[in-house]
């Protein structure tokens, strides 16, 4: 594998997201292997930044960065 493609982070299909109105948590199901898990609104961000396609992770954490207003 090139070192170029271990770097990158993608998005896998098939999830279904749910947000907790009073909290800032989310919930992902995943059909496939059956799985559910409790996510932070970070997690949830990073999903949609790499469901936009493939991502870096310097340009990951620059995104998160921008939008905590850390850059």
């Amino acid at each position: 594998m090139s070192p170029l493609l271990a770097e990158e982070w993608r998005g896998v299909g098939d999830v279904i997201w749910t947000k907790y109105e009073d909290s800032d948590e989310w919930v992902v199901w995943s059909p496939q292997p059956g799985e559910v898990h409790l996510v932070t609104h970070a997690v949830y961000r990073l999903w949609v930044l790499v469901a936009e396609g493939p991502r870096r992770k310097a340009d990951l954490i620059a995104a998160l960065a921008c939008e905590a207003g850390r850059l």
